[in-house]
Protein backbone atom coordinates (compact mmCIF):
# COMPACT_ATOMS: atom_id res chain seq x y z
CA UNK A 1 0.00 0.00 0.00
CA UNK A 2 1.88 3.58 -1.22
CA UNK A 3 -0.03 6.64 0.34
CA UNK A 4 0.13 10.14 -1.99
CA UNK A 5 3.21 10.85 0.26
CA UNK A 6 5.13 7.77 -0.22
CA UNK A 7 4.92 6.26 3.24
CA UNK A 8 6.15 2.50 2.92
CA UNK A 9 2.50 1.23 3.96
CA UNK A 10 2.41 2.13 7.73
CA UNK A 11 -0.38 4.63 7.83
CA UNK A 12 -2.04 4.38 11.63
CA UNK A 13 -5.12 7.14 11.37
CA UNK A 14 -6.97 7.28 14.46
CA UNK A 15 -10.80 8.88 14.87
CA UNK A 16 -11.14 12.77 14.34
CA UNK A 17 -14.69 12.45 14.81
CA UNK A 18 -15.07 14.21 17.83
CA UNK A 19 -12.80 16.76 17.12
CA UNK A 20 -15.04 17.86 14.22
CA UNK A 21 -18.53 17.73 16.12
CA UNK A 22 -16.47 20.02 18.87
CA UNK A 23 -14.94 22.19 16.59
CA UNK A 24 -11.69 21.92 17.65
CA UNK A 25 -8.92 23.56 15.62
CA UNK A 26 -5.40 22.46 16.86
CA UNK A 27 -3.14 20.72 14.91
CA UNK A 28 -0.12 20.00 15.55
CA UNK A 29 2.17 18.26 12.72
CA UNK A 30 5.87 17.03 12.68
CA UNK A 31 7.64 15.35 9.76
CA UNK A 32 9.99 12.32 9.95
CA UNK A 33 12.42 14.43 7.49
CA UNK A 34 12.58 17.20 10.08
CA UNK A 35 14.07 14.24 13.11
CA UNK A 36 17.72 12.91 13.13
CA UNK A 37 16.83 9.58 13.76
CA UNK A 38 14.35 8.78 10.64
CA UNK A 39 17.06 10.41 8.70
CA UNK A 40 20.11 7.90 10.20
CA UNK A 41 17.90 5.23 9.05
CA UNK A 42 17.17 6.12 6.00
CA UNK A 43 13.32 6.46 6.41
CA UNK A 44 12.61 9.97 6.94
CA UNK A 45 9.15 9.66 4.66
CA UNK A 46 6.54 10.18 7.12
CA UNK A 47 4.61 12.56 9.23
CA UNK A 48 2.57 12.63 12.49
CA UNK A 49 -0.44 14.87 13.09
CA UNK A 50 -2.39 15.49 16.17
CA UNK A 51 -5.43 17.34 16.75
CA UNK A 52 -5.94 18.62 20.41
CA UNK A 53 -7.72 21.40 22.37
CA UNK A 54 -5.99 24.74 23.87
CA UNK A 55 -5.83 22.64 27.27
CA UNK A 56 -4.49 19.39 25.59
CA UNK A 57 -6.85 16.83 25.60
CA UNK A 58 -6.07 14.17 22.48
CA UNK A 59 -9.03 13.95 20.04
CA UNK A 60 -7.12 11.94 17.42
CA UNK A 61 -3.63 11.27 15.83
CA UNK A 62 -2.87 10.04 12.23
CA UNK A 63 0.90 8.41 12.03
CA UNK A 64 1.83 7.56 8.64
CA UNK A 65 5.59 6.16 7.91
CA UNK A 66 8.07 3.82 9.18
CA UNK A 67 7.40 2.70 12.87
CA UNK A 68 3.96 4.49 13.05
CA UNK A 69 2.47 1.14 15.21
CA UNK A 70 4.97 2.44 17.74
CA UNK A 71 3.93 6.11 17.75
CA UNK A 72 0.29 5.69 17.85
CA UNK A 73 0.61 3.53 20.89
CA UNK A 74 1.37 6.19 23.52
CA UNK A 75 -1.58 8.35 22.41
CA UNK A 76 -4.17 5.54 22.56
CA UNK A 77 -3.02 5.25 25.78
CA UNK A 78 -3.31 8.70 26.75
CA UNK A 79 -6.80 9.36 25.02
CA UNK A 80 -8.51 6.35 26.57
CA UNK A 81 -7.01 7.47 30.52
CA UNK A 82 -7.62 11.07 29.98
CA UNK A 83 -4.48 11.93 29.60
CA UNK A 84 -2.90 15.65 28.14
CA UNK A 85 -0.49 16.49 25.98
CA UNK A 86 1.70 18.18 28.52
CA UNK A 87 1.46 15.48 30.64
CA UNK A 88 3.49 13.49 27.06
CA UNK A 89 5.63 16.53 27.26
CA UNK A 90 6.70 16.00 30.40
CA UNK A 91 7.45 12.19 30.43
CA UNK A 92 11.05 11.00 30.01
CA UNK A 93 11.38 9.79 26.31
CA UNK A 94 14.47 7.58 25.48
CA UNK A 95 16.97 8.95 22.69
CA UNK A 96 17.25 8.43 19.80
CA UNK A 97 13.88 6.76 19.40
CA UNK A 98 10.98 7.26 16.52
CA UNK A 99 8.91 7.67 19.92
CA UNK A 100 10.37 10.79 20.81
CA UNK A 101 8.57 12.46 17.71
CA UNK A 102 5.54 12.20 20.23
CA UNK A 103 7.55 14.85 23.19
CA UNK A 104 8.45 16.72 20.16
CA UNK A 105 4.68 17.29 19.24
CA UNK A 106 4.23 18.01 22.90
CA UNK A 107 6.93 20.81 22.65
CA UNK A 108 5.62 22.19 19.77
CA UNK A 109 2.21 22.68 21.17
CA UNK A 110 3.22 24.26 24.21
CA UNK A 111 5.39 26.67 22.20
CA UNK A 112 2.28 27.30 20.34
CA UNK A 113 0.50 27.88 23.67
CA UNK A 114 3.02 30.30 24.99
CA UNK A 115 2.82 32.41 21.96
CA UNK A 116 -0.73 32.90 23.07
CA UNK A 117 -0.49 36.67 24.16
CA UNK A 118 -3.00 36.03 27.58
CA UNK A 119 -1.21 33.01 28.46
CA UNK A 120 2.22 35.10 28.44
CA UNK A 121 0.94 38.07 30.29
CA UNK A 122 -0.25 35.90 32.57
CA UNK A 123 3.09 33.90 33.58
CA UNK A 124 4.99 37.55 32.94
CA UNK A 125 2.91 38.41 36.10
CA UNK A 126 3.22 34.90 37.48
CA UNK A 127 7.06 35.59 37.57
CA UNK A 128 7.23 39.11 38.38
CA UNK A 129 5.27 38.51 41.42
CA UNK A 130 6.71 35.57 43.29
Amino acid sequence: MQSRCNAPGHVIPHEFGDAVSEKIEIKIKTNYEDYGRTIADGKAVGFVKVLVSSFGKIYGVTAVGEAASEIIHEYILAMHKHIRLHDIMLMQHAFPTIALLNKRIAEEWMMKKMADSRLQKTVQFLFRRF
